[in-house]
């Protein structure tokens, strides 16, 4: 049923782990551990059980975080077979709650993301049609959603030859939540054109279908490009699912709003005999308003509070969650249980405690207690056989597996444990600073974890203005950020990533070879023996994986961590000794992890690919490029990025890079030498020196190679005097780049733009009470804008990655005329101005508003981005009028 797909057999310990672990599953033992150490390949043998098992599969993960990284690894396992996501759909999300002492209200606010809401629908789709399923996903799944029994009585199933009155099609899409829209046709929502009714599925990214009917007959069904409206497939059949969790048959519908009434009534009376008018009054205005909505419209805002009622269970019943969905074979795996296990048991506590004063003081009917998480007891009665996977598994899954422990120690590639150096703490961040600056000319990643969020930050800060290029990772960094942020550590882009716990488990980066640990002998949760050795695991993946605890005493937890880890090295050592392996360090393609989750920073729309252009002289060479990036700035000013994209991809096609030195004809043209040795570099700079005019050079290599030492290789070293080093490399290649004189100094530069969106006097209104469907439009497109500021290189084909210091965007609702007026502000510290940085971010965050107000506001306008203020550099301030 599931097919394996991977360029690798197993080796190590992992043909026995596979082995033991299908024996024991296989022989239905309810509770199995992995204890497998980091970098030993865990994901892999649990792929290669649950293709020997062949059961759906559901992989619970601590956070979103790992979740992704799974999701990736198991797609690329299982490319036939259905992989799903399902983590919470919030982007972000602000509970409704009361705090009585202040008399403070706090209503429930949120931003879905649509791709994550999409992934969802089509987990459950797959769990309803397929047994080949593997669903990875977060403690989301233990938090309540509509009832498995309810989703799938409410689907719609179609086949050619079908009777069905068009109007009654359409009032069975109604019903599952879909909405009617003749004119922005997105998931969600369908269209009917006279007989012909177009649905795009929940569960759909990229693919709607055409229901075609002639009188009450179905009479073709097909896939269509909802954009283009072109038919991509004819089918026989076909299943439409509802549009939201929360669907509710009619009849049930009147059931539940009965039993509220009778609930309300109840709760009021208790009120009132208690002199507490106050909160009577407010229960019962805001449940009937609730159930007004729920009538005409068959959804309210906080639906989920009245699940109970609307799934016909009974008080203290468990709501319906993912594991419902689940067949009753099915094979749970929880990764890192150490940490995963925890959260599980307590995810129930912290939401009663919230509702509790949202219930006592008349927000909520009792009922609302019922909209939970599954205590740890009912999750662990909902589940079947479950592996729990971690190096350090806690002491209630080795209590419930019993002899059941299958250990991996030994890593396929045989690698051994990091070397733990322990180091004073008293000046650890300067010796820290060293070892970062010496990773980074090995081209090696470092890891550091501190204790507090904001010593992450002002480390990030300080090391920043000391020329090192990282950056920080906490809880308050979005989620699918976070996944990002990971892949251009991976990348090159930055050389060391400061967090506080989210360094912590199953991030899979080979290119670290440092782990640094600061005041580890601060004895708590994250300094405790589980920490420190999942701590420690993130360099187990390089050859040179090193750790480094800065400490001024060893505390029980680090001496234990300390002989663990040396008990694992003699083990591993003795393996390899006996086998003849040289240890070798992982190797893990980089990808997208989750590409289809987090937005890209940019499409490129595919064009016909032209012939390729010859010329008969460099100036004819430099007249089309000049002519080709006159027409990309042109392209950009218009705010048309696909177009300058594509220019840009033109200009970057007519110079063909080289890698023969000796082949460079004379040009005007500055050129980039990437090399890895001493002699590769004079060759290049002296090829470069025979084909260049300007004064200076523009240069990137892969190490801190002394620029007079470079210079004196050379013919002519006064040349090289401007030479300057920049976005370590570690190839050998030759690229075109833009001509650049590096003569400026390094000053605190800033830059302010302004620009408006005009509305309508009824959008501003709207706007001002939030009251769109995509969310807060002010809120959004000031996260919009900053992230704008921060991607520009990736948008404007010639501007290059700046470390922006500071990025402000501020949005305000201007009466007279109507419109919403957008400022930002940008700074560094550095040689290039940051104008291009806060322009983006108003035509970005100005894009945004109009995109969500569209729907509601055709005549909108975007007007007057322009440059106000700008300070810095040698050009000196200025001003707008």
């Amino acid at each position: 049923m599931f097919r394996l797909t991977s360029d690798y057999a197993p080796r190590g310990d992992q043909p026995r782990a596979i082995a033991e672990l299908t024996r024991l599953v296989r022989e239905g033992r309810r509770h199995v551990v992995l204890r497998g150490v980091t970098g030993s390949g865990k994901t892999y043998t649990i792929a290669n059980l649950i293709a020997n098992v062949g059961r759906p599969t559901l992989v619970l993960s601590p956070n979103k975080t790992l979740a992704a990284q799974l999701f990736g690894e198991f797609r690329t396992f299982f490319p036939e077979n259905a992989v799903e996501y399902f983590v919470s759909y919030y982007d972000y999300y602000q509970p409704e709650a009361y705090i009585p002492q202040t008399d403070t209200y706090i209503e429930k606010d949120a931003l879905i993301n649509d791709e994550i809401d999409r992934m969802r629908h089509s987990a459950t789709r797959s769990l309803m049609e397929r047994r080949d399923v593997i669903v990875v996903a977060s403690v989301s799944c233990i938090y309540g959603i509509g009832a498995p029994e309810t989703y799938q009585e409410m689907h719609l199933a179609l086949a050619e030859g079908d009777r069905i009155e068009r109007d009654d099609l359409v009032r069975r899409l109604v019903e599952m939540l879909y909405e009617r829209n003749d004119y922005d046709f997105h998931r969600g929502t369908f269209r009917v054109r006279g007989d012909v009714v177009e649905v795009f599925p929940a569960n759909e990214e990229s693919l709607a279908l055409r229901i075609e009917l002639w009188g009450d007959v179905v009479e073709a069904l097909h896939r269509i490009d909802p954009l283009r409206g072109q038919v991509l497939e004819r089918l026989g059949r076909v299943r439409i699912y509802p549009a939201s969790h929360y669907v509710t048959p009619a009849a049930q519908l009147e059931r539940a709003l009965e039993t509220i009434r009778e609930e309300l009534a109840e709760r009021v009376a208790f009120f009132r005999q208690r002199n507490r008018l106050l909160e009577a009054q407010r229960l019962e205005q805001r449940t009937l308003f609730d159930m007004e909505m729920l009538r005409e419209l068959g959804y309210c805002h906080g639906i989920e509070n009245y699940s109970r009622h609307l799934t016909g269970r009974r008080p203290g019943e468990p709501p319906p969650v993912l594991l419902d969905y689940l067949p009753e074979d099915a094979l749970v795996i929880i990764d890192e249980s150490h940490v995963a296990v925890p959260q599980l048991r307590g995810m129930y506590y912290g939401d009663r405690s919230r509702k509790e004063a949202l219930v006592e003081y008349g927000f909520r009917l009792p009922s609302a207690f019922d909209n939970r998480p599954l205590t740890f007891e009912e999750f662990t009665r909902a589940v079947g056989q479950t592996v729990y996977v971690s190096a350090t598994p806690g002491p209630y899954e080795l209590a419930m597996a019993g002899d059941a422990v299958v250990e991996q120690i030994i890593r396929p590639t045989g690698l051994m444990d990091p070397r733990i150096v322990v180091r004073p703490a008293a000046d650890q961040v300067d010796d820290l600073l060293h070892e970062i600056r010496a990773r980074a000319e090995r081209d090696e990643r470092v890891l550091v974890t501190t204790l507090t969020k904001r010593m992450a930050e002002d480390l990030t800060e300080y090391y920043l203005q000391a020329g090192l290029r990282v950056r920080y990772l906490h809880s308050d960094i979005d989620t699918l950020d976070r996944v990002a942020i990971i892949r251009d550590l991976r990348l090159g882009k930055f050389d060391a990533l400061i967090g506080i716990n989210l360094l912590r488990e199953g991030l899979d980066i080979p290119e670290v070879s440092l782990v640094a640990i600061l005041d580890a002998d601060k004895e708590g949760y994250l300094r405790s023996e589980t920490a420190l050795i999942q701590t420690a695991g993130r360099a187990a993946r390089n050859v040179n994986g090193e750790v480094i605890m800065y400490a001024d005493r060893i505390t029980a937890s680090m001496a234990a961590a300390i002989r663990e880890t040396e008990r694992r090295r003699a083990l591993q050592e003795a393996y390899n000794r006996e086998h003849g392996i040289t240890p070798e360090t992982i190797r893990s393609s980089i990808k997208e992890l989750l590409q289809t989750v987090y937005e890209r920073d940019y499409y490129t729309v595919e064009v016909p690919a032209a012939g390729e252009e010859t010329f008969d002289s460099p100036e004819a060479l430099e007249r089309r490029i000049a002519e080709l990036e006159a027409r990309m700035r042109e392209a950009a000013r218009r705010l048309d990025f696909e177009q300058a994209a594509e220019l840009r991809d033109r200009v970057l096609k007519v110079i063909k890079p080289t890698t023969a030195f000796e082949d460079l004809a004379p040009c005007d043209i500055v050129v980039e030498a990437i090399v890895e040795n001493l002699e590769e570099k004079t060759r290049a700079f002296q090829a470069v020196e025979r084909v260049v005019r300007p004064e200076t050079i523009l240069c990137s290599n892969t190490s801190s190679l002394c620029i007079t030492e470079l210079a004196s290789k050379t013919r002519r070293p006064d040349r090289f005097a401007g030479l300057h080093f920049f976005n370590p490399v570690p190839i050998m290649r030759l690229v075109e780049v833009v001509r650049t004189i590096l003569t400026s100094e390094e000053t605190v530069r800033t830059a302010t733009a302004k620009g408006r969106v005009l509305v309508a006097p009824s959008t501003l209104r709207l706007i001002a009470d939030r009251g769109f469907k995509k969310g807060d439009v002010l809120a959004v497109a000031q996260l919009a804008g900053i992230m704008g500021a921060k991607r520009t290189p990736d948008l404007v084909p010639l501007c290059h990655p700046l470390p922006l210091e500071k990025v402000e965007v501020g949005l305000e609702l201007v009466d007279d005329p109507p419109s919403v007026e957008i400022t930002a502000t940008c700074k560094l510290t550095g040689k290039t101005g940051v104008e291009m940085e806060a322009l983006t971010a108003v035509a970005v965050a100005a894009l945004t508003v109009y995109d969500m107000c569209k729907a509601v506001d055709r005549t909108m306008r975007i007007s007057d981005i322009r440059l106000v203020h700008k300070a810095g550099g040698r050009s000196g301030e200025f001003r707008a009028a």
